[in-house]
């Protein structure tokens, strides 16, 4: 039971990450960790990859916090900020929770029949490299290897630290894990030569998923600059005045997903959307922060289902786990967890009027 404990424990964790900071791409690295965990406590590759991408996803798509859609989109559409943090953070923790019901189910059925996971033939060579005794090992850590582990948490610390308070964004994060990828090795006994052949592996492995990443944000720059999405939002929410409140909302909600699609940043997207929707809204006689919430949910619906997402083909890479076997779980979770979660939020805000 203390092996299945560490599944909820980890998507609290990595979910609080992307509610209250908003942090998602600075999560890729965990992987490396995650999955040579779960591999090793009997589980499979997909449980450490789901451990870590559907948790940041969900929890920075459901947050009480995160500055770059909850933040922007309250700011843009002239709600207070902060407002409303209770209600959501008890809409966090309940998706919380369903997001490690529905990995626990997971982990239970592949753990019971290993065959039945998509990764069972590379799996068992990845436990003759990490060692079934893995586990048993952390507990007779050395020196050396406690001040590692301690260096990496301060590491990550500095990053969340500067994040939250000064607005750190890929150049500063970039530096911080450079000082960490060159002092932690040495630090760890790997000698300069061993240091420089790892780093040009995790190179090599990541050089795929940087390259998708670029795509995506030169479609999003291309459909932002030639004012496409605002002509695509604008016939969207042309009929919206038609409907009633609930399917209003609902379609808002719709209009935000399919967008994000194209757009592929939360921020953007909020900046895209708020001038249409928040006049709209008041017409409507919907609450703003209704509105924002529909946006918000929006941004994690549909948007980690495409393959020009990038960070979930990073990481499915990083994981060793084929990349559309990993999108045919996510979109199982997408549809069966996560829509009809913000659905059901959705009309109960409508519903008793969330202000």
């Amino acid at each position: 039971s203390k092996f299945y404990a560490i599944i909820p424990v980890c998507v609290f964790a990595f979910g609080l990450a992307g509610a209250a900071a908003g942090l998602y791409e600075e999560t890729i690295p965990f992987i490396l960790v995650l999955v040579p965990l779960m591999v090793s406590m009997g589980f499979d590759s997909m449980v450490g990859l789901m451990v870590g991408h559907f948790a940041v996803a969900s929890g920075a798509s459901t947050p009480f916090l995160n500055p770059f859609n909850l933040g922007v989109g309250q700011a843009l559409a002239e709600v207070p900020m902060m407002s409303g943090i209770v209600v959501r953070f008890i809409l966090w923790v309940i998706m919380m929770a369903l997001t490690s019901v529905y990995i626990l189910r997971y982990a239970f059925k592949v753990r019971a029949n290993p065959t039945l996971s998509i990764c069972y033939e590379s799996d068992c060579k990845k436990r003759e490299m990490y060692n079934a005794s893995a586990l048993d090992e952390l507990e007779g850590m050395n020196k050396r290897s406690m001040l590692v582990l301690l260096m990496v948490l301060a590491g990550f610390s500095v990053v969340v630290y500067g994040v939250l308070q000064h607005g750190w964004w890929f150049g500063e994060i970039a530096s911080v894990f450079l000082y960490m990828g060159i002092v932690i090795p040495l630090v760890g006994g790997l000698s300069v030569n061993e240091m420089i052949s790892k780093f040009m592996e995790g190179m090599a492995s990541t050089l795929s998923a940087v390259l998708m990443i670029s795509a995506s944000r030169v479609i999003s720059a291309i459909l932002t600059n030639s004012n496409t999405m605002d002509t695509i939002l604008h016939f969207l929410s042309g009929s919206l005045t038609e409907m009633p409140k609930m399917v209003s909302v609902l379609v808002m909600f719709a209009i935000s997903a399919v967008s994000m699609l194209l757009v592929q940043s939360m921020s953007g997207l909020a900046a895209t959307m708020m001038p249409i929707m928040s006049p709209l809204s008041d017409l409507l006689g919907i609450s703003r922060q209704v509105m924002v919430s529909s946006y918000v949910f929006g941004t994690g619906a549909l948007a980690t289902l495409v393959p020009w997402e990038g960070i979930n083909y990073a990481m499915s890479n990083l994981a060793g786990v084929d990349f559309f076997g990993y999108l045919k779980e996510l979109a199982k979770f997408t549809f069966l967890v996560y829509i009809p979660f913000c659905v059901i939020s959705l009309i109960f805000m409508t519903v008793f009027n969330f202000t």
